[in-house]
């Protein structure tokens, strides 16, 4: 079926440090309207397993009308405990538009720790969907200078700005003067008020909203007023 849409290639082969011979693979669209990726397929003779891969389609092969382009590239590696080739990265580019706006995103991400043989069950899945272990956000210089995928300049730049506001958010004197402002009386507070504190993540109030005032042939006139107090665990989510 993948010969009535593709045009494939042989651009040339080479070995990896293992010994894997590996054949680069040039894959082409026929019909530049149809559903379907151009770029290079790598392939691991003998094991005809993926190698590695970059491809893209563009908005006339898209189904999605604000998508311009979408890129990915994976690399895999040979597991020697399964004799498997597995994913070790993924990249994923997006170029997109609406309205006269555009934007493009990156999402990469590494695999690892592998367990190709699990023993699933009715506990198995449930309603997580992923799990950030602790400390995931709070790596050092050290990590981010030898990461499995580099961050780019744009990502240094992001990672260096959004620390610096960090620390400052989460400074005692950026905090109190935060509550001392939020705090701060006022005449339309009498319907309703809440008092923060930072540094303990509590916060307490009360409302009176006008739309509560109601009449009835029994009761009258009443009203409901509603107390609450909040309190949050910030490296725990809660």
């Amino acid at each position: 079926m993948a010969f009535s849409f593709y045009r494939y290639r042989l651009l040339g082969t080479f070995y990896t440090d293992q010994g894997h011979l590996i054949n680069q693979i040039e894959v082409k669209r026929k019909n530049n309207t149809s559903p379907t990726f151009e770029g290079t397929v790598y392939i691991v003779e003998y094991h005809w397993s993926i190698y590695g891969l970059e491809l893209q389609l563009d908005r006339k092969q898209s189904s999605i009308p604000i998508l311009d382009k979408f890129r990915i590239k994976q690399n895999f590696k040979y597991d020697s405990r399964s004799k498997t080739w597995v994913k070790s990265d993924q990249f994923i580019e997006i170029d997109a538009g609406i309205f006269g706006f555009n934007f493009s995103a990156g999402f990469s991400a590494v695999y690892t720790n592998y367990n190709l043989n699990p023993n699933f069950d009715h506990k198995t899945f449930g309603r997580m969907v992923y799990q950030m272990i602790d400390g995931a956000g709070k790596k050092n210089s050290l990590f981010m200078k030898t990461r499995p995928i580099p961050l780019t300049q744009n990502e240094w730049t992001n990672y260096i700005k959004k620390d610096s506001i960090t620390k400052v958010h989460n400074s005692a004197a950026y905090k109190d003067s935060l509550d001392r402002e939020f705090n701060r009386f006022h005449w339309k507070d009498f319907l309703g008020k809440r008092i923060q504190n930072s540094k303990k993540g509590v916060s307490y109030g009360f409302s009176f909203p006008l739309t509560s005032i109601h009449f009835n042939s029994v009761q009258g006139f009443n009203a409901m007023l509603s107390l609450d107090y909040r309190r949050q665990w910030m490296e725990q989510k809660k």
